[in-house]
């Protein structure tokens, strides 16, 4: 992918890393070499995030996405597209949770930044809630509404009618925040979805 920089080799991240598919995370590997940072830390685990929550590991002066080597360990390459957290956890690395998505896919399922201070797909404007969605190369508005989460819950359901389940179906996973707001919505398995389209 471009823009990416290549993985080592899964021979050198076997030599390198021990993981754990139970908890998602990677410990540095004992390699005998005395005095060396690694005999220090072998065995501790890599816990460094970088920007928007993702665990970063640092080889050889580089710095990787920890996703990005725990596929190439679980695969045997390195990912084509982007990994999407499927639960929108950025440092939730367990295998059921990685999947290798588009850009759009991912962009579609990201719960954004901390500092977002609507939910995504929402905006206020003159005391009522704007809700718009952009989707290939285009931007799309949806409709206006009273509530904040009813904006966000047309904005999901939009959203679910062009990508199906490349989307969380919970709206709190979609807001840094959602705790703040009291989200009044469960986890909508229980919404009814119409038939998936592909125009909005």
């Amino acid at each position: 992918m471009r823009g990416v920089i290549p993985l080592p080799s899964v021979a050198r991240l076997k030599k390198l890393f021990h993981f754990n598919r139970r908890r998602g995370t990677l410990r540095w590997k004992r390699r005998n070499i005395k005095g060396s940072w690694n005999a220090k830390n072998a065995g501790k685990i890599i816990q460094g995030r970088g920007v928007g929550g993702h665990v970063k590991v640092g080889i050889n002066g580089r710095k990787y996405a920890a996703h990005r080597i725990i596929w190439k360990l679980l695969t045997g390459r390195a990912p084509r597209n982007e990994i999407d957290h499927i639960n929108g956890i950025p440092f939730d690395n367990r295998p059921e949770n990685l999947r290798d998505v588009s850009r759009s896919v991912n962009a579609v399922n990201n719960v954004g930044y901390p500092q977002r201070q609507f939910p995504k797909g929402v905006r206020l404007d003159y005391g009522r809630y704007y809700c718009s969605i952009n989707w290939n190369y285009r931007h799309y508005h949806i409709g206006v509404f009273d509530s904040m989460w009813e904006a966000h819950i047309a904005y999901l359901l939009v959203a679910y009618s062009i990508h199906g389940d490349a989307i969380s179906r919970d709206p709190s996973k979609h807001h840094a925040k959602s705790s703040r707001y009291n989200c009044p919505y469960r986890p909508f398995g229980q919404l009814r979805f119409g038939p998936r389209k592909q125009t909005v």
